[in-house]
């Protein structure tokens, strides 16, 4: 990435991680930065503290918010194999994961079942 592209790209990724942290259940700003961050080949996101960073508190409060982050990590171990690791999720958040898990049908609740598997591990 040249120096301007990055210099754009961190400043993006700085704005949106703000305006998250002000309002930290807006599922619509974790999507925006979790997709910036997935766009720039030399940010590691293989941790998955990202995906809690962008969608936690959006998946504590709706089943829409622990869908986009049973997404998230799905997608990340597509790409590199990382699986959720359960050291990393609070009770409070697998349980809202647990609830979100019989609102959808299909693809969206394999996701779901996808990464409560790995947290039973």
């Amino acid at each position: 990435m040249k120096q301007d592209n990055y210099s754009e790209w961190k400043r993006k990724k700085e704005d949106l991680e703000k305006r998250l942290a002000a309002d930290p259940t807006n599922l619509t700003l974790g999507h925006s930065l979790w997709e910036l961050l997935c766009e720039n080949p030399n940010f590691d996101i293989r941790s998955g503290e990202w995906i809690l960073k962008c969608y936690e508190q959006a998946a504590l409060n709706t089943s829409e918010g622990a869908l986009m982050l049973s997404r998230a990590y799905y997608d990340l171990y597509l790409q590199s194999g990382e699986v959720p690791k359960p050291i990393s999720f609070t009770l409070e958040l697998v349980n809202a994961i647990k609830n979100a898990e019989n609102n959808y049908s299909g693809q969206d609740k394999d996701s779901i079942t996808w990464v409560l598997a790995h947290l039973q591990k």
